[in-house]
């Protein structure tokens, strides 16, 4: 069981999962050239939470930009995705940063480490599930690449530190990375994440302390 979804299970953020589900159907599609469903999943995604799909939807656009920038050529999918994507997600940012819907800026040590290790009893507080998902980025498509470096960038800007780890599609890059591993390896890293799997789901368990539930 991954970080992600044990944060999202524990913090009640089924918007946010949804959203997340939406965005990554979109991305998978946008990644098989098959535009119409990537547009329609990602439009699914922003009127379900706006946050979520803003920063995923960033990340698109941000790779698909620097593409550009590189090939000074665009396939055709790229261009009509970004047609049809590209404004709302400039509205939604000026929306945000408008205070409109609002986003908490700035960076506090103090607010990064709480929300890692604190935060929904620290169930993002996982090295070796980041380590894991750093090595098989270069195995992941590049889109993933941006979407994944984005995001860490955006944590030191913005002061939704979980919200910005959690939505990270990190399943991707680290199933690459455990497959990657010498087989000697692999089984012994597959235990250690269901130890700690185990171990957060007991530490987030209530428990009686002198007769108080907690």
């Amino acid at each position: 069981m991954s970080p992600t979804l044990l944060t999202f299970l524990y913090s009640g953020l089924q918007a946010n999962f949804f959203s997340l589900s939406m965005i990554y159907l979109s991305l998978a599609y946008l990644l098989r050239q098959e535009t119409g469903r990537a547009i329609l999943f990602s439009y699914l995604s922003l009127l379900s939470h706006v946050y979520a799909w803003a920063q995923l939807e960033g990340g698109i656009v941000i790779f698909i930009i620097t593409y550009y920038l590189m090939k000074r050529e665009l396939p055709a999918h790229f261009r009509r995705y970004t047609l049809f994507t590209g404004l709302p997600l400039v509205l939604g940012l000026v929306v945000m940063f408008m205070g409109i819907l609002p986003v908490p800026l700035g960076f506090s040590v103090n607010s990064y480490m709480s929300q890692i290790t604190v935060l929904s009893w620290g169930t993002i507080n996982a090295f070796l599930y980041y380590a894991i998902s750093v090595y098989g980025l270069t195995k992941s498509p590049r889109l993933i690449y941006v979407i994944f470096a984005s995001s860490v960038l955006a944590t030191l800007v913005l002061g939704v530190v979980q919200n910005l780890i959690i939505d990270i599609p990190l399943f991707i890059p680290a199933s690459l990375g455990v497959l990657k591993l010498n087989s000697k390896l692999r089984i012994p890293v597959l235990v250690l994440f269901v130890i700690w799997a185990l171990i957060m789901s007991l530490n987030s368990f209530p428990y009686l302390y002198n007769g108080v539930t907690i």
